[in-house]
């Protein structure tokens, strides 16, 4: 038996004024977002906890931080529960990222096999990528394309993600991602600039398509996994942080070495810290004028809100794989923040740490964070760390002061 999605359209926020979400408080609910297959009470814009779940199946977030926009779920014609959660992540005070995630509550019965209709990845369906995993009644499709959307009156160029999933027992799990082309290393593009003429004659583009086909594959066998009967919830930590697709800040660019290219990153834990036992240093770069090292950096949250409170530490351990025999990179964590000084300096929105580590069989483990020490640094807004090994981004981590 074969049922029929009903018609979910991708109703995108077009009153995104980030001056007035920035002002809004922020509370997080932990949990379910759909207890009883009802939308929970959600105060509009707080942020969403990174270990939310979606009819107990986990949400995708991609390493960054994002405020509930709207939810709502409604019933399809054979009275399955559907459910939606529409999510924004700006970047600073710029529009960057939207997403929207559709899950089926209704799955569950695994002698069931009835099913969602459609054909996502029909030959009809247009785009720069399109990859069908499917097999016979089971959707499995990712499709990337442009589209321009409108914020306030402006035309915003992005890239769209476009993910369906749907298995037996009436699983479904749908994504439709954009992400802003400026950020992306492409500012005033336009639809048009992305037909295969002006493809074939552009490296940058031709090399930016295939980076976010493997990272959209990537996500696309995450969300097949996600929807096993088990439910497992860490099937997105093996997903590349979408702040990875970003281009090169000025700040770290630099051209990668040959070797760095063949790298592997991976966020390992991220979070509240115990700093443990420290030594302090003089470190010009850093905003306070001292820097610190640890011995006995410990996980006590998981989380990417970070209290603005003093003597809070958050951060991120990572491991990075690949290193040839004799390799001397040189690793650079940057910090980008709100801006803040310490009195009579100048202001500072971000600062570098580099890293003197030594591979052990080619793989490399550190922890990188920062600690609020001093009322100046209290500043709400956006952190964003880059490890850039060679003047390769090889991963971002964020989070949220607040």
């Amino acid at each position: 038996m074969k049922t029929a999605l009903s018609n979910l359209r991708h109703m995108l926020l077009r009153c995104f004024i980030l001056a007035v979400m920035a002002a809004m408080p922020s509370i997080g609910c932990s949990g379910e977002l759909y207890p009883s297959g009802k939308v929970r009470t959600n105060q509009q814009f707080e942020y969403l906890e990174s270990d939310a779940t979606g009819g107990g199946y986990a949400i995708f977030q991609g390493g960054r931080p994002w405020r509930i926009a709207a939810a709502r779920v409604t019933k399809n014609n054979a009275d399955v529960g559907i459910s939606q959660i529409q999510m924004i992540s700006p970047m600073g005070n710029a529009y960057f990222a939207e997403m929207l995630i559709t899950i089926s509550l209704g799955g569950g019965d695994t002698n069931s096999r009835t099913y969602f209709g459609g054909d996502p990845c029909a030959s009809s369906v247009q785009a720069l990528v399109k990859l069908n995993k499917g097999a016979g009644t089971n959707d499995n499709c990712l499709s990337i394309k442009p589209l321009t959307v409108n914020i306030q009156g402006k035309s915003v160029p992005t890239m769209e993600f476009k993910i369906r999933n749907s298995q037996s027992s009436t699983r479904l799990y749908d994504i439709s991602l954009l992400l802003a082309l400026e950020k992306l290393g492409f500012p005033n593009s336009k639809d048009a600039d992305w037909g295969p003429d002006q493809i074939i004659n552009d490296a940058a583009k031709k090399q930016f398509i295939k980076n976010i086909a493997t990272w959209g594959e990537q996500l696309q066998d995450a969300v097949n996994l996600a929807l096993a009967f088990s439910k497992p919830q860490d099937v997105f930590q093996k997903v590349p942080s979408i702040d990875t697709l970003l281009a090169t800040e000025p700040s770290v660019a630099a051209t990668p070495s040959p070797f760095s290219l063949s790298l592997t990153a991976q966020v390992t834990e991220y979070g509240i810290y115990n700093r443990g036992v420290e030594k302090i240093y003089a470190d010009p770069s850093s905003p306070s004028g001292q820097s610190r090292s640890s011995n006995g950096f410990q996980l006590l949250t998981s989380t990417q809100i970070v209290p603005l409170d003093p003597g809070t530490s958050f951060g991120f351990c990572y491991k990075i794989s690949g290193y040839p025999a004799g390799a001397n990179p040189k690793v650079v964590v940057v910090a980008e923040h709100p801006a803040f000084s310490a009195p009579g300096a100048p202001a500072s929105t971000h600062h570098d740490f580099v890293r003197h580590l030594v591979p052990v069989n080619g793989v490399m483990t550190d922890c990188s964070g920062y600690g609020f020490d001093h009322p100046y640094e209290l500043v709400p807004g956006p952190w964003t760390f880059s490890v850039v090994v060679d003047g390769n981004t090889l991963l971002t981590q964020s989070f949220v002061a607040q």
